[in-house]
């Protein structure tokens, strides 16, 4: 089994940094299925505001990865050799005296809101991002995270025996095919004892056809759940295939 390496929390759903682009464009080295070098990532990132824990993985935004030392151990176990950890220092911005007063407030108004709602029977939506400036005072932060940069690569996608996206041909003639957003449709070969089990699917033409997909990071299910057993509730379940 396959599954899209996808952590949930990515910016503005429980927290906000500040600097947390690329200092550069990817987009060629991603197309081209290679590294993005050390040297686009930032070196420091600075939590402006957060209403829960970081996680130990985590978006800063689509594509951009961030994992704690508690997660980085996990993956060197299981997949070493096959991810390169880039040093990240996370950052709290300044707060007032008010700080944990205002943490209390809104932590106490949660439990209330989850009480509430478990009593009444009705939904529970916990309280979002106030525009009042606030640091989170249970943050457990790691003692180290690292932006990834996935080094496996492998060419597993059976695109033959799959819908895909036919775009415009290039001006040398090629024609652009790109997996569709449904991942239920997606076939994969099994993976061979020397493939990488965490993975950016290498580009395949054929005739005047080119196939790829260089947006998704894949993981085996070995390591997939090691992850979501160790970090819980932290990726979405997005399965490959059928």
């Amino acid at each position: 089994m396959v599954h899209s390496f996808d952590p949930k929390y990515w910016n503005g759903t429980i927290f906000l940094f500040k600097e947390w682009r690329m200092a550069d464009d990817t987009l060629e080295f991603r197309q081209n299925n290679q590294p993005i070098p050390a040297s686009y990532f930032p070196r420091s990132l600075t939590i402006e505001r957060a209403s829960a824990a970081l996680p130990d993985l985590f978006h800063t935004y689509r594509g951009s990865i961030v994992v704690s030392e508690r997660a980085r151990a996990v993956i060197e176990k299981i997949a070493p050799g096959q991810v390169e950890f880039i040093p990240v220092a996370i950052k709290k911005a300044p707060t007032t005296w008010l700080n944990p007063l205002v943490d209390a407030f809104y932590s106490i108004r949660d439990l209330g809101r989850a009480i509430k709602a478990t009593f009444a029977s009705v939904p529970f939506y916990p309280v979002r991002l106030d525009p009042m400036p606030r640091m989170t005072l249970r943050l457990n932060l790691a003692s180290a995270y690292y932006f990834i940069n996935v080094l496996g690569r492998a060419q597993r996608f059976q695109w033959l025996d799959m819908p895909t996206q036919e775009y415009p041909a290039r001006e040398d003639g090629t024609v652009p095919h790109l997996v569709l957003h449904d991942r239920a449709t997606w076939k994969l070969r099994w993976r061979a004892p020397s493939e990488p089990l965490i993975w950016r699917d290498t580009r395949w033409k054929v005739e005047n056809r080119d196939y790829t997909n260089h947006t998704e990071i894949l993981v085996e299910d070995v390591l997939w759940q090691e992850l979501d057993a160790r970090f819980p509730g932290q990726l979405n379940a997005l399965r490959v295939g059928e």
